[in-house]
């Protein structure tokens, strides 16, 4: 995974406990009572089959609809074409798409970090930390740049796809090296939804988060199929939006409040937009934002309350922070630092999956803790039987297949025993 800070981190216990709180609720007090978690019983063995090696810090993967490929995203920059097989994942050709020379990676957190696919296959989305152009006055530690990719036959097997060869469709400067974010996703609404982090530093010291005027810590929503460059007349933004027509915001906003959204989902069944928030000195979160029914999104609107609160604590009234906490919506599951979590990598709503018996669940790890977990209703279950080193990020097949990927470069098979 792309490393967090380890200043923010406490002493690692060997205990197991973790929190839950209602489904969509808020919380203001910072000496609330956590409820238990009810954890799944152990009749759910998760299995990790060996599926592919060699790749170098993998950071997301995207399904090629309606085919046998996918793709896989590099921090260094390079996206390669997967071929899925019964037995595992095997490389096809020359990369895809080559930004090497366009990326940053001078810091942990920075590089080649989204990947996403249109419901067509025709159209790739990239997520990356790029330096800013010369003389552009852009900050040293470059910006988030959103770009798109066509693809077409002719294209593919003709070389690697450089910047050159994509269009622009959204930039946002970076004022410190950490805390990107770095998802990118469509939505049933054949939307883009994009993951910012605040920005960076420590405890979001210029409140961005909360600040409607920029995109930093939120979850930006634009039309990828219209898209921006500079000098360009055209929109991204739909009309539909929740902030559209709120004076000083931004109207890509969807959600706002979140510190580092380093995985989202949305259900395919429900819309229910699934949230993992990489937390501070304290807490890791798992948010759920109900969907009102397909192909809408939940989540429009919402204020998943950093720096505020992290998780159900109170983060303090620091820096002017005197908000209203009452329309804060909380986590559905937070994670202690003291049992050891870190750093939280959510994965995919389980959908007709690899994993049938955990139907509707959230999968999810932890970057230092390294076993899976599912949240399934009002239960969160661990799998310390399916444990990985640093893991990255997850990915899901066309053919439902659901992956688990590592810094070392190697991805497994996410199964169940017999």
């Amino acid at each position: 995974m792309i490393q967090r800070r380890r200043r923010y981190l406490r002493s690692l216990a060997t205990t197991v406990a973790l929190t839950l709180v209602a489904i969509g609720c808020s919380s203001t007090d910072s000496d609330s009572s956590p409820v238990t978690t009810k954890i799944t019983p152990d009749s759910v063995t998760l299995t990790l089959t060996p599926a592919l090696s060699g790749l170098d810090q993998p950071t997301a993967f995207a399904a090629i609809p309606d085919t046998e490929f996918m793709l896989v995203a590099e921090r260094t920059g390079k996206v390669w074409v997967l071929r899925t097989t019964s037995t595992g994942l095997a490389k096809v050709g020359d990369p895809l798409i080559d930004l090497s020379d366009s990326v940053i990676t001078d810091g942990s957190e920075q590089g080649l970090l989204g990947l996403a696919v249109s419901g067509f296959g025709s159209q790739v989305i990239t997520n990356s930390v790029e330096r800013p152009p010369a003389g552009s006055g852009d900050a040293d530690n470059g910006s988030t740049t959103i770009r798109s990719f066509s693809i077409d036959s002719e294209r593919v097997g003709a070389g690697p796809m450089t910047a050159a060869d994509s269009k622009v469709l959204l930039t946002v400067a970076q004022p410190y090296q950490n805390h990107n974010g770095g998802q990118v996703l469509f939505g049933p609404d054949a939307m883009l939804y994009i993951g910012f982090g605040d920005g960076g530093s420590g405890g979001d010291p210029q409140n961005r988060a909360q600040d409607l005027s920029e995109l930093l810590g939120k979850i930006v929503r634009i039309d990828p199929r219209v898209g921006a460059t500079a000098g360009s007349s055209t929109n991204p933004v739909p009309a539909d939006n929740p902030f559209v027509s709120t004076p000083g915001a931004r109207g890509e906003i969807w959600a706002s409040g979140v510190r580092n959204p380093w995985r989202f989902d949305i259900d395919s069944d429900t819309g229910d937009l699934w949230v993992a928030d990489v937390g501070q000195e304290d807490r890791e979160e798992i948010t759920r934002l109900a969907g009102p029914g397909l192909p809408a999104v939940g989540g429009k609107g919402s204020n998943l309350g950093w720096p505020l609160l992290e998780g159900t604590l109170d983060g303090g009234t620091e820096n002017g922070r005197t908000a209203d906490r009452s329309n804060l919506v909380g986590p559905v599951a937070e994670f202690d630092h003291a049992d050891g979590y870190c750093a939280i990598i959510g994965g995919p709503v389980l959908r007709r999956s690899s994993v049938p018996s955990l139907e509707g669940g959230y999968l999810f790890t932890d970057s230092c803790r390294g076993e899976l977990g599912v949240v399934q209703g009002d239960t969160v279950s661990l799998h310390p039987e399916a444990t990985l080193t640093s893991p990255t990020t997850f990915g899901v097949s066309p053919q439902r297949r659901v992956y688990v990927a590592t810094q070392d470069g190697d991805v497994f098979l996410v199964g169940e025993a017999d």
